[in-house]
């Protein structure tokens, strides 16, 4: 039960880090945010955790040296750039899967239910694809907020702005999803 708390915990500060970000400067200052911000990942990436690879461990030290650095120069623009890097590096991770026989999507549909059908794996491989350019994207987007915006328009976008962007391709992706399976079953009956 802790352990689940602590997950719940943990995922709702990663989701608020705009407005945590946005309070705690105002109030702390980035070097203790960033020390915050490390606690939170060194945490999730105990709790979470089950088969470690090399990309987690050096993900998790790449993210230290990050936080080191905002400590190091007390930096409030660089703080702002950890959205960035967590799209590129999310963006990274449903490339690299593309080059493996099972893209990322289709391991996640694998994890939810029974093994999604034959028809299906050319869609989640373009699924796959189009989440990886919608995290480059929301990377220069959040970029652009970091580096040309004030800390109010960077807390928008990157606080509401890019998660109703996300939570819409969701809908339209779930929308098209069953005109996709209604054609196949379709074609499977005919």
């Amino acid at each position: 039960m802790l352990k689940i708390s602590l997950k719940v915990i943990i995922g709702i500060a990663m989701l608020s880090y705009p407005f945590v970000v946005y309070w705690g400067l105002n109030n702390y200052g980035p070097a203790v945010l960033a020390i915050l911000l490390f606690i939170l990942l060194l945490l999730r990436f105990f709790l979470v955790r089950k088969n470690e690879s090399r990309w987690q461990w050096g993900l998790l030290g790449f993210f230290a040296l990050f936080c080191i650095a905002v400590v190091g120069l007390n930096s409030e623009s660089l703080l702002r750039y950890y959205p960035v890097l967590m799209s590129i590096a999310v963006a990274a991770v449903f490339a690299f899967s593309l080059t493996t026989d099972m893209p990322i999507i289709e391991r996640f549909a694998r994890m939810l239910k029974k093994p999604p059908p034959s028809y299906a794996k050319n869609y989640l491989r373009n699924l796959t694809k189009i989440w990886s350019g919608l995290l480059v994207f929301n990377a220069l987007v959040a970029g652009y907020t970091a580096c040309c915006m004030s800390l109010q328009n960077w807390t928008l976008y990157n606080g509401i702005l890019s998660y109703a962007f996300f939570a819409i391709f969701i809908l339209l992706e779930l929308i098209y999803r069953q005109f996709y399976k209604r054609k196949y079953a379709a074609m499977e009956v005919s």
